[in-house]
């Protein structure tokens, strides 16, 4: 990857969300949204992260974690 994909409040134009630089936020290649199965508590789907100015954040019902923990089986 080239860039984060960043919210509304990082871009300039119309677009509601774009594309910053990797070195906006740190943790690309390590970091994951993770969707965990309420019962079992076992990774069910992984999405990439957004830089939001400087932090790295997840949408709502996912969980930042290290990409090792939330492989999905």
């Amino acid at each position: 990857m080239d860039g984060w994909t960043a919210e509304s409040s990082d871009c300039e134009g119309v677009n509601s969300v774009c594309c910053v630089p990797e070195a906006t936020c740190d943790g690309q290649d390590s970091l994951a949204c993770c969707y965990y199965d309420e019962a079992t508590g076992a990774p069910m789907t992984q999405f990439e992260p957004l830089c939001d100015r400087g932090t790295v954040t997840c949408f709502e019902g996912t969980t930042l974690s290290c990409v090792e923990d939330c492989a999905v089986r």
